[in-house]
């Protein structure tokens, strides 16, 4: 398991003839110093990348997924789960004569998001970290729903021994004092959601992209839109992202 040092205590325990350590006047003649190390669970462990194989594995009723739609190009798959009324979505998309490491640019690349991925008028990058960045995201709702916003706790890891990128998100709990103003949208929730990238092994200069989802999106929502959309949601990225890659990416 991954673990981070978040500290050093230090206690100390002080003899002197008087045994009168509280004594504003006693000068302690020894002093014994007790180190303790004090460690915490990572925010993003190994398990977090197990869990993403394991789902992108799982097919058919054994495994609680069922088949929304099969186009070129792409599947999309939902799963129903006993603890949210919100289907966990997964994606299977394939970008043909796109090589690996541009749709990770194109994905990862925060700055340049907005030129393809038209569902978030807002990305604002909060905070960066040694390893994960907090990031802000305002999502353009249809016409009479009220913009949602999430913060989200994003980590990359680039695993280069097997070539596979791998996306991790988890909702970040309460304000952030770097949060653009709110006011007039409702705060939603990442309950599960991650991106796995890796070329793909039958075509050159191509990629397979994994995508799951699960998001909660509060308020006055019916649960039903909420997973029709969240269903259309990976055709779109895989449309948007060969259009941009079409007529307007530029690898820097």
């Amino acid at each position: 398991m991954q673990m981070e040092w978040l500290g050093v205590l230090l206690s100390y325990k002080a003899r002197d003839a008087d045994d009168a350590w509280n004594s504003p006047y006693s000068c302690p003649e020894t002093i014994e110093v007790h180190v303790t190390f004090v460690m915490a669970k990572s925010l993003f462990t190994d398990e977090d990348v197990q869990r993403l194989l394991s789902e992108e594995r799982g097919e058919g009723e054994g495994a609680g997924w069922s088949l929304v739609s099969r186009q070129e190009n792409c599947e999309v798959w939902k799963k129903s789960v006993s603890d949210s009324p919100m289907h966990i979505i997964k994606g299977f998309l394939m970008f043909p004569g796109i090589p690996y490491t541009e749709v990770v640019d194109m994905i990862t690349d925060l700055k340049r998001r907005p030129e393809w991925d038209q569902l978030f008028i807002t990305i604002d990058v909060l905070e960066e970290n040694e390893d994960h960045k907090v990031v802000f995201w305002r999502a353009k709702m249809p016409l009479g729903v009220v913009d949602r916003t999430l913060i989200q706790q994003i980590k990359h890891i680039d695993d280069e021994e097997n070539n596979v990128h791998y996306i991790l998100y988890k909702n970040y709990s309460g304000d952030h004092p770097n949060a653009p103003n709110m006011s007039g949208t409702v705060r939603a929730e990442t309950i599960f959601s991650g991106v796995i990238i890796r070329p793909d092994a039958e075509r050159p200069n191509s990629t397979r992209l994994s995508i799951f989802f699960q998001n909660d999106m509060k308020g006055w929502v019916p649960t039903f839109l909420v997973n029709m959309f969240s269903r259309k949601a990976p055709v779109q990225w895989m449309k948007s992202l060969n259009d941009y890659h079409s007529n307007s990416y530029r690898k820097d």
